[in-house]
């Protein structure tokens, strides 16, 4: 996990050293995957998954120096051969969206955000 997020890190441009944002008890959930790409033992590509019973939502993606349609069709790959009952979504936008349409994706609609204060603030 240490290594996929600083290889995250350095696709997102945070600055070294910053806090963790992916805690280790990310990964005991059943519904968390962390895919990673690697050149040794260097982490050079990857995405995060979170799925059910209905669908595999791919996030956080990032691909260094790689081309990204390449990395794009091996993640879709990976998680068809992962998941290949359910549907894939995505999050991108910008550049990545751009990609994701070369790619075959379809755009549904815009990603929309809710954040609620607490479990204990009432909706």
């Amino acid at each position: 996990r240490a290594r996929w997020e600083a290889a995250w890190s350095r696709g997102a441009g945070a600055p070294a050293g910053e806090a963790p944002r992916f805690p280790p008890s990310l990964l005991q959930s059943p519904g968390i995957t962390l895919l990673a790409a690697c050149a040794g033992d260097e982490v050079v590509a990857g995405c995060a998954l979170t799925f059910d019973d209905e669908v595999v939502g791919m996030s956080c993606n990032f691909h260094g120096d790689l081309d990204p349609h390449a990395v794009l069709h091996e993640v879709v790959a990976e998680i068809h051969r992962r998941h290949p009952s359910l549907a894939l979504v995505g999050y991108e936008s910008a550049d990545d969206l751009t990609v994701a349409l070369a790619c075959g994706f379809e755009p549904v609609g815009p990603l929309r955000v809710w954040l609620r204060a607490s479990p204990d603030t009432p909706p």
